[in-house]
């Protein structure tokens, strides 16, 4: 049991570490606050009204990312119930397809004047990105729950899999937790819809097994609908299960709200957080749009590969910015919205910013050599910049080849 506990806060201390580490340096900023009206049912509870307000944070780096939500619920009986939760996430690759990721987590919840419901943990996941829209992942995951003065370790193994049909993203995944003396397995689907202003997410699963947990099927459903870039209507309802990591029971819910913010481009995507818990937007990186140039490349031009809706596209050194600082510049007069990825971002999109003009900019540490890029414009197709020699990856797909310095 010794063991065991030193165990858990060896798992806590690493899943601190991990949000810490999480770059922040050059991040990508998203801030927005989440008001709705709900109807909450927790099993074993009368139902009730309840206004919902979450504040978020989620800071986007090129080798990382850290988020942060509160959820502030107010029942018609007058009672309180609080939540926070700080999550980050740091890469590595590994290899051309293997990618290796650490991230933690940490919160706490309460309602009224009992003692608040705490947990810690960090979890280590494996990506391999099996084609240009599929992939497979495994991960384990170990922290600690603490309740008055009752501290229990916690431990999770799961693997799963994701495919991209445009536009939808599905992905499936079976886990297996303890916490303590409670043990249950899951296994659980999910969709992704994106199409213009409209995000459309899907839940669904079984708690196959448990031992304290509850046993039985659930499901959410969720819409958000953006007027703006900075304004969208949410609507979602459902039936989600007990989770004892984070301290919350069983319970249905029906939610409308608005969501004030900058909207988060896909593939980060939204997360639907229901009145019951507090779902960060943080996920891990998404290679379904990810591309990589074959080994033995020639660099030369293979088909067209350019962005009909960018007119230029450029690279400077920014040293004012900080060592190996680079300033993209792209000029894309009819663009909402643009992102680039590359090996130097560990192929995870990074948002532009809009400077007028039709002018967008983005500063990143890029190291010399040569490097491999693509970009998009308004959330479509991922090519190659204009102006950059290209070549052929292991998709069918180009990517742009962006020499930096004198190289290594």
């Amino acid at each position: 049991m010794r063991v065991r506990c030193a165990g858990a806060r060896l798992a806590v201390a690493l899943g601190v570490a991990s949000i810490l580490a999480a770059p922040a340096l050059c991040a990508q900023t998203y801030l927005g606050v989440d008001v709705s009206g709900a109807t909450v049912h927790y099993d074993g509870f009368l139902s009730s009204g309840a206004l919902s307000v979450s504040p978020s944070l989620l800071l986007v780096g090129s080798g990382g990312t850290l988020a942060a939500q509160a959820t502030l619920l107010r029942f018609q009986s007058g009672h309180t119930s609080v939540q926070g939760v700080l999550a980050g996430a740091t890469y590595l690759r590994l290899g051309d397809r293997l990618l290796a990721e650490l991230s933690g987590e940490g919160g706490s919840s309460s309602y009224r004047s009992f003692s608040p419901f705490v947990h810690g943990m960090a979890q280590f996941r494996l990506h391999l990105l099996t084609s240009r829209s599929t992939g497979v992942w495994a991960a384990g995951e170990g922290g600690e729950v603490r309740y008055q003065d009752v501290r229990r370790g916690l431990w999770t193994s799961s693997a799963g899999g994701w495919m991209r049909v445009r536009p939808a993203l599905l992905s499936a995944a079976v886990s297996h937790a303890d916490v303590g003396d409670t043990t249950y397995t899951d296994v659980q689907g999910n969709l992704l819809i994106e199409r213009g202003p409209l995000q459309l997410t899907g839940d669904a699963g079984v708690r196959a097994w448990s031992v304290g947990a509850g046993r039985g099927v659930y499901g959410e459903v969720g819409a958000t609908w953006w007027m703006t870039d900075h304004l969208a209507l949410t609507a979602s309802g459902g039936r989600y299960p007990a989770d004892p990591l984070r301290g919350t029971i069983a319970g249905r819910y029906v939610a409308l709200g608005v969501r004030i913010g900058r909207r988060i481009p896909s593939p980060l995507g939204a997360r639907a957080t229901h009145a019951g818990s507090s779902d960060v937007p943080l996920d891990p990186p998404a290679p379904t749009t990810r591309t990589a140039v074959a080994e033995g490349g020639t660099g030369e031009a293979i088909g067209t590969g350019m962005a009909p809706a960018v007119a230029h596209f450029d690279v400077n050194e920014a040293p004012e910015r900080g060592d190996r600082m680079q300033l993209l510049h792209v000029v894309a007069p009819a663009a909402r919205a643009v992102e680039v990825m590359g090996d130097f971002t560990e192929w995870r999109p990074v948002a532009l910013t809009a400077t007028g003009g039709g002018a967008w900019e983005v500063a990143l540490p890029i190291a010399p050599g040569i490097h491999r890029v693509n970009i998009r414009v308004n959330g479509g197709a991922w090519v190659a910049p204009p102006g950059l020699a290209v070549a052929s990856d292991d998709f069918g797909g180009v990517v742009g080849l962006l020499p930096i310095g004198n190289g290594p």
